[in-house]
């Protein structure tokens, strides 16, 4: 198999992966139908969460693999995604690097739970993708409550499949920067060329429910009334 047939083969699995995770039914800011293109600034309403991507880029070194640039023009698009107990993205397509390139996508986003009465509580993450003979992939990410640091997960030299899953405070926003890297074995003559690839990622988080400022108010109240009861009593 050439280089273009195998990366084409690999973009073609990437839109394919989009078409399968996209849930229906999920809403995006402005609706759409299906899986949107990736562009900063866009916005993603899953349930009571808002995703709002600020930016991301895609750098590295060596020629062979994905364009460097802004990850619009890598064609990667984003999906709601809804599991039981968790809601949150996928993050679409396929970034390459091949014979000895490096490829380096860096995503900063932030969520927003809108519904008053519901909290972050873990943060999950899920990466596929692959590495031939000599490759390995990287991932550092980093959720902030504004400047406060929450919860990091890194996870270094992995071929295949990244899971993981962090507890932070019960939160209502979140702000998160993660650094994907891709490190390609082989050499800019390797064939057929070696590649270490991405194709899905998704973040979800789980949430707790909290009291309503309303029932909290009436609760202290109550207790207040109690007190006076005792007092009148005593």
């Amino acid at each position: 198999m050439n280089k273009q047939n195998k990366y084409f083969g690999l973009l073609v699995a990437g839109a394919l992966s989009a078409g399968s995770l996209f849930v229906a039914g999920s809403a995006h800011a402005t609706p759409v139908a299906g899986p949107t293109p990736y562009s900063d600034g866009l916005q993603l309403l899953v349930a009571d969460k808002l995703f709002t991507f600020n930016s991301c880029e895609i750098t590295g070194t060596g020629a062979a693999g994905s364009p460097i640039g802004n990850c619009a023009g890598a064609g990667l698009v984003v999906a709601p995604r809804v599991d039981p107990g968790l809601i949150g993205f996928a993050m679409l397509g396929a970034v390459i690097a091949a014979n000895g390139s490096v490829r380096d996508i860096a995503l900063s986003y932030t969520v927003d739970v809108l519904d008053p009465n519901q909290r972050i509580s873990d943060a999950h993450l899920v990466l596929v993708g692959s590495a031939d003979t000599g490759g390995v992939m990287h991932v550092d990410e980093i959720m902030r409550n504004g400047t406060t640091p929450e919860a990091e997960i890194n996870v270094a030299g992995v071929t295949s499949l990244i899971g993981n899953a962090v507890t932070v405070d019960l939160l209502s926003h979140l702000d998160v920067s993660k650094d994907i890297l891709l490190i390609a074995g082989g050499t800019p003559d390797s064939t057929p060329p070696v590649i270490t690839n991405y194709s899905i990622m998704i973040q979800e988080f789980s949430q707790t429910s909290v009291p309503e400022p309303v029932t909290m108010t009436v609760f202290g109240l109550a207790l207040a009334g109690l007190g006076l009861i005792r007092r009148k009593r005593t």
